[in-house]
C-alpha cells in the first residue's frame, strides 16, 4: 500500500515561494520562477483516502493502525466518528492516481548551481535546471528545461539553454511507448539549433520508493544548424536511461546516426542530493556531453561540475 498522499507532497510555503521567485526574478534564472509557479498551482493538501479490495472509497483521517485494523476518522462513521477497517480489506491507502485511476499526480524539483567547466570553454557559470512531471494510471508527460549563463574572457557573456518534453502511453502497468522532442542551443559547441523528436518503446524495470530504473529506445529525427559548420539532419537510433538510488541518481540519453555510423551524441548527469529540510536539498552533480564527431575546433566532451541547491515537491 502506498503512503504517500494521492495528490503527492503540499506545494511550497509562501516564504519560500517568495524567496525563490525573488532570487529567480533578479538574475538570469527565469526558469526557476516558472516551475516554483507551476508546483505552487499543482499542489495542495488532500486528506487520507482507503480504497477497499471491493471498490468502495472512503475518505477521512487515519487515527490509528494496530491489531490487524485501521482506524478513520470520517464525517460519516456514527457516535464517536471512528471507523474500523480490516487491514485484510484495504486494496491501497492513500493511492496513487496510477494506482487508483483517478487522478494526475505532479512532482517536479528545480536546482540552482554555480559551476565549473572544462571542454570547450572554461568559464565560471550559473547554472538553473528543472523538470515538472504528471503521472495517471495511463499516461505520463514531462517537461524539462535547462539554462546556463557564462562569463567567459574570451566569448563574452552567453546562455546556453536546453528544453525537452516526453510523453508516455502505458501499455501495462510497467510497458509504455513514448514520443519525445528536444530542442538546445549552445554557441560554444557550435550549435545554433539542434532539435531532435523520436518515437518508441520503453519499460519501468524498478520503480519504488527509494529506488528506480526506466530505460527507453526508438527512433529519432535530428536537425542541427550550427554556426560555422555545414548544417546536418539525420535519422537516429535514440535512447534513455533514468536511475535513481536515493541519493544517487543518474540520466542520459543519446543518439546514434543511421547514415554514418560513427556520428553519436550523448549528454547525461549524474550526481548526488542530500536532503537538508523538507523538500530541499544539497546537490552534486556532473553533466556531462559528447559528441563522437563535434563540429570542427571544437572538443569532443563538454564537462561540468555544478554544486548547489535543490527544491523538490
Amino acid at each position: 500500500m502506498s503512503d504517500r498522499s494521492q495528490y503527492g507532497a503540499a506545494g511550497l510555503n509562501s516564504a519560500l515561494r517568495a524567496a525563490l521567485l525573488y532570487w529567480a526574478m533578479g538574475s538570469a534564472w527565469r526558469l526557476a520562477a516558472l516551475f516554483v509557479l507551476l508546483a505552487g498551482a499543482a499542489h495542495g493538501a488532500a486528506a487520507d483516502e482507503v480504497v477497499l479490495r471491493n471498490g468502495e472509497r472512503i475518505r477521512g483521517e487515519v487515527a490509528a493502525m494496530a491489531g490487524g485494523k485501521l482506524v478513520m476518522r470520517t464525517d460519516y462513521a456514527g457516535e464517536g466518528g471512528a471507523l474500523e477497517l480490516a487491514l485484510v480489506d484495504i486494496a491501497y491507502l492513500n493511492p496513487e492516481p496510477w494506482q487508483s485511476g483517478v487522478g494526475v499526480a505532479y512532482d517536479g524539483r528545480v536546482t540552482l548551481s554555480a559551476a565549473y567547466t572544462r571542454g570547450n570553454v572554461e568559464d565560471e557559470r550559473i547554472n538553473s535546471d528543472g523538470e515538472l512531471t504528471a503521472r495517471a494510471r495511463r499516461y505520463r508527460y514531462a517537461f524539462s528545461a535547462k539554462i546556463d549563463r557564462r562569463s567567459d574572457p574570451a566569448l563574452g557573456t552567453a546562455t546556453a539553454w536546453r528544453a525537452g518534453t516526453n510523453y508516455d502511453r502505458f501499455l501495462a502497468a510497467d510497458r509504455f511507448v513514448y514520443a519525445r522532442g528536444s530542442l538546445e542551443h549552445d554557441r560554444a559547441k557550435d550549435i545554433d539549433r539542434r532539435a531532435a523528436a523520436g518515437f518508441g518503446y520503453g519499460a519501468e524495470l524498478l520503480a519504488t520508493a527509494r529506488a528506480s530504473l526506466t530505460v527507453r529506445g526508438g527512433l529519432d529525427y535530428v536537425a542541427v544548424d550550427r554556426f560555422s559548420a555545414a548544417n546536418e539532419r539525420y535519422p537516429a537510433l535514440g535512447w534513455g536511461v533514468k536511475a535513481a538510488s536515493s541519493p544517487w541518481f543518474h540520466e542520459h540519453e543519446g543518439f546514434w546516426n543511421l547514415e554514418e555510423s560513427d556520428a553519436v551524441t550523448l549528454r547525461s548527469k549524474t550526481g548526488l542530493r542530500v536532503p537538508l529540510l523538507e523538500g530541499l536539498g544539497a546537490s552534486a552533480q556532473l553533466n556531462l556531453d559528447w559528441e563522437r564527431r563535434p563540429a570542427a575546433g571544437r572538443k569532443s566532451t563538454d564537462a561540468t561540475l555544478l554544486l548547489g541547491v535543490d527544491y523538490a515537491w
